[in-house]
């Protein structure tokens, strides 16, 4: 009953905010139907949202081969990625992140080592990413310790971590799914994994940023912190060295013991699952267990029709640490809250159905919108119901929670 009054007072809400079709007299049917159209659409999505429905397999790969198009169709000539797209307007917003581009060819290259049959045309959007990669790349030292890592663009030479951290596990990734790149991409490897390890503080943390003409800041940053763990987890799986395990540890012991943060939540959780891989230790699983419950007990973003897809990467990952290690019951509360996040997700992935959609007018009402370039748009993850734009990042960890869904905790098939 609670729910049909939902329906029923959103759409009161809805006829005061949004101006509803005119009479048919005098105007053209064909757009008449178009807005009728898109009316109903935005009340399924909002039934479907409070569904208790779990996305089924073919749901879930639709999503993450949708969302890895959309990517591959944002990205430049040069291997960069077009970072905000306003669909309805098909215009980018002139503002970048470079840390949300490596963010890009990390979860191609998730993507691409899940593949049971390798698609050329992402390895391709993935070996253009390293070589942009690339030219923005630096060289360093410190003492006698020489790296190479990642600058914010061509002309700006600042390392920033969780840059370095995100392009070098990416690197990592497509290696081992395509052995045959071992030779062409062994020395940027090791020169970025040696760039994590210089950055690595006394304390067992990792100092957030190098600049070639003053060093190191000692600043640090929960989520480089994170990124830089998983990096190193990955790196050490394809490479046992053993100064990379004792940084391991050495992190661990450090971050374990700060205050819960939400911005370090995603990246360790991630790591957390490839350092269990490595050694299946009980305080991994306690840390990830308490943690996890911190995180969905202080969860703000799970609201219906707002982009959340972070927090659920992040679970994505913590369900994989905690699976048979911990009571059933933890494990179907966890599970139940991604289903909730996946379904409202699904509905914030454009597709063809969105060519005219009701959409945020930026000042908290409504209004109709139609997708100039569909092709463009399809695929990618919006930031809300009201903030109508796609963000690369917003669409990688959609798709990461999706991909590990499937193939991790579903045992699917990509």
């Amino acid at each position: 009953m609670k729910f049909v009054y939902g329906v029923i007072s959103a759409v009161f809400v809805f006829m005061s905010v949004v101006p509803l079709p005119a009479a048919a007299e005098g105007q053209d049917v064909a757009e008449l139907s178009k807005q009728v159209g898109a009316i109903r659409a935005y009340f399924e999505r909002y039934i479907e949202r409070r569904q208790e429905k779990v996305l089924d397999e073919a749901e879930l790969t639709a999503g993450i081969q949708n969302g890895i198009e959309y990517l591959l169709t944002a990205q430049e000539d040069n291997g960069h990625f077009g970072y905000e797209y306003i669909p309805y307007e098909d215009k980018y917003r002139h503002d970048d992140n470079v840390v949300r581009q490596s963010g890009a060819l990390f979860i191609l290259s998730e993507v691409y080592k899940a593949e049971t049959k390798k698609d050329a045309k992402l390895a391709k959007g993935i070996e253009r990413s390293i070589e942009y990669f690339e030219s923005i790349t630096t060289t360093g030292e410190e003492g006698k310790k020489e790296f190479r890592c990642v600058g914010t663009s061509e002309s700006n030479q600042i390392c920033r971590l969780g840059t370095g951290a995100l392009v070098l596990t990416g690197l990592v990734n497509y290696v081992e799914a395509d052995p045959k790149q071992e030779k062409k991409y062994r020395d940027l490897i090791t020169d970025y994994t040696n760039y994590i390890l210089t950055t690595q503080k006394e304390n067992g943390g990792f100092r957030d940023s190098y600049r070639p003409s003053k060093g190191f800041r000692e600043d640090e940053s929960p989520y480089s912190n994170g990124e830089a763990m998983l990096a190193l987890a990955r790196a050490y799986r394809h490479d046992p060295r053993a100064d990379v395990k004792e940084a391991i540890d050495r992190a661990f012991i450090h971050l374990k013991d700060q205050e819960p943060d939400s911005a370090l939540y995603l990246w360790i959780m991630a790591a957390l699952k490839d350092m269990q891989a490595i050694a299946d230790k009980p305080e991994y699983v306690t840390y990830a267990n308490e943690f996890t419950a911190w995180r969905m007990s202080n969860a703000t973003s799970r609201y219906m029709g707002k982009n959340s897809c972070a927090y659920a990467e992040g679970l994505s990952s913590a369900y994989s640490v905690l699976d048979g290690r911990v009571p059933e019951g933890t494990l179907v509360y966890l599970r139940r809250e991604l289903d909730t996040l996946h379904r409202n997700h699904a509905s914030l992935q454009l597709d063809v159905r969105d060519t005219y959609r009701i959409i945020g007018d930026g000042k908290g009402g409504f209004m109709f919108g139609e997708l100039p370039d569909p092709a463009r748009a399809k695929g990618g993850f919006l930031t809300s119901e009201q903030v109508v734009t796609e963000r690369i990042d917003f669409t990688q960890h959609c798709v990461s929670s999706y991909l590990q869904t499937l193939k991790d905790i579903d045992n699917g098939a990509l």
